[in-house]
């Protein structure tokens, strides 16, 4: 993974997790270099802006907080918090207004990931010896239900490509991108479908990263994990095209990454800041939306897809080499895998 597409995503979430800790209190600070070791960048900001949320919620809802200041908040005030307190919390996070004027109702899930976040700092300070109770902690969660694998028929795959080369949905200036950078667009698409690599470890790819011999490409995982990714002959071959094609897209003398924007930068990982290229992020990330396949589902339907097809040749080896880790950490890869032994 390029460097320093790494680094600038690592500083991104740096800025935005001081900046958000800059107006809590200092024990949200204290919780942060406690678990700076063991969190990322990016999940440290997630714990700072769900705590932020709670704290809020509890400034404008509850009576005692409701003449503090955020900043005056201490660890004793929250040990103040009942089990009724925090149930009042998760009911009021699935009805939650983003903002005035449009209402959301979020899912159960998303209450479920709150309540995880703020019991583990209650938890936090609980092992410091600086609480006695976790109001969160006897709340019944729902079960997790096993879920159905999804996979991509290829009359979906035929479609969903059919529609990234003709650029549906686009609007006309989105559609003057996508007739000079079609190929690469492409390119993208079919990088995705034939790995199952996430969106974030697809522009974060460097030339160096890619073994044409092997056909294998090396990524980083969440958590900064290590991985090599295997890709099919015919992906190399499409691959080869592109980087042809990406030096007529004038890429300067150090940028070594793979997807770059017309004049020579890299994609950002953000669909919201590469309009022209990252427009096909986007809708990958939240659910193929161009081909109307399959909506509301997480990205991982890639990876299914990446998986199934390896295993349809009746060949174990390739497909826990194209599998990599998650033959290990899916219990279902691996009775999948078990299958085509």
């Amino acid at each position: 993974m390029s460097v320093e597409y790494k680094n600038e995503t690592y500083q991104m979430y740096k800025k935005k997790t001081d900046d958000l800790l800059a107006t809590l209190p200092s024990f949200c600070t204290k919780a942060r270099n406690e678990r700076s070791m063991r969190l990322t960048q990016k999940s440290q900001y997630d714990y700072a802006y769900r705590m932020s949320v709670f704290l809020n919620y509890l400034r404008n809802n509850n009576s005692y907080f409701r003449n503090k200041e955020l900043k005056e908040i201490t660890i004793e005030d929250l040990g103040l918090i009942t089990k009724d307190d925090a149930v009042e919390f998760l009911e009021w996070i699935l009805t939650r207004h983003i903002n005035d004027k449009k209402p959301k109702e979020n899912k159960r899930a998303t209450a479920i990931v709150y309540m995880s976040c703020i019991s583990s700092y209650y938890s936090l300070f609980i092992q410091d010896k600086l609480l006695s109770y976790n109001p969160f902690a006897g709340i019944d969660r729902e079960k997790n239900h096993a879920k159905d694998i999804i996979y991509m028929q290829d009359s979906q795959i035929d479609e969903f490509l059919n529609s990234v080369c003709a650029g549906d949905g686009l609007s006309i200036k989105q559609k003057a991108f996508h007739d000079k950078n079609s190929l690469r667009d492409i390119c993208m698409c079919c990088l995705l479908l034939d790995t199952g690599i996430r969106v974030s470890e697809l522009v974060g790819l460097d030339i160096d990263d890619i073994n044409f011999k092997d056909c294998c490409m090396y990524i980083q995982r969440k958590g900064d994990k290590p991985d090599t990714i295997y890709f099919s002959d015919k992906m190399k071959n499409i691959l080869l095209d592109y980087l042809e094609f990406r030096k007529e897209m004038y890429p300067t003398d150090d940028n070594r990454a793979v997807f770059v924007v017309t004049v020579g930068w890299q994609v950002p990982g953000r669909a919201d800041k590469c309009p022209q290229c990252g427009t096909y992020c986007k809708k990958i990330r939240y659910g193929f939306k161009y081909s109307t396949i399959i909506k509301n589902h997480s990205a991982q339907i890639t990876q299914h897809l990446c998986d199934e097809y390896a295993g349809q040749n009746g060949q174990y080896r390739p497909f826990k080499r194209t599998i990599g880790p998650r033959i290990h950490n899916d219990i279902l890869a691996i009775r999948k895998g078990k299958k085509y032994r």
